[in-house]
């Protein structure tokens, strides 16, 4: 027995390209979690709002945040900036009433406005993190250490948390 309103879906590099493919394909899911992706498909057309989440390391030379292809990607491809990818993302949820930054540390956390009732779109960008994710260990490889500067683990659980 699965309680429908608390379905999740969370992904990191590749897997957060998948999340947030789901976040506008699929009706099924109450938030998506992505750290280290973009939004790869040309258009976002959810069946209803979704809650997103994105964390993204201004040093990914893997999945660089403007964009591109880093130094280390794996893919060989040209990938979307996050920029790009949340200026589709939060009006596709609903968001109408433009973004608010708050800048605490190394974190900068941005939030859009004028969503739906009960629906959250933010991103927060880690300085200085690599493609690893924050506060885990490192990867074989992508090689660099993880940021300690933010463990996206509880990160992704609180903003999830929030819609039980």
């Amino acid at each position: 027995s699965v309680d429908s309103a608390r379905v999740y879906a969370a992904g990191h590099s590749n897997g957060a390209i998948m999340a947030l493919r789901l976040a506008c394909e699929s009706g099924r899911f109450r938030a998506v979690g992505a750290l280290a992706g973009s939004l790869e498909v040309p258009q976002c057309n959810p069946p209803r709002s979704v809650s997103t989440f994105l964390i993204h390391g201004d040093a990914d030379e893997s999945h660089p945040l403007e964009g591109g292809q880093g130094p280390q990607s794996v893919s060989s491809v040209d990938l979307a900036s996050v920029a790009d990818s949340m200026a589709v993302l939060a009006p596709a949820m609903g968001c109408s009433g433009g973004s608010q930054e708050n800048v605490s540390g190394a974190i900068t956390t941005t939030v859009w406005l004028g969503c739906p009732s009960g629906i959250v779109v933010e991103l927060q960008v880690v300085a200085g993190a690599s493609h690893n994710w924050p506060g885990g260990v490192a990867g074989v490889i992508f090689g660099s250490e993880p940021s300690d500067k933010l463990d996206a683990t509880a990160e992704l659980w609180a903003f999830f948390s929030q819609f039980q």
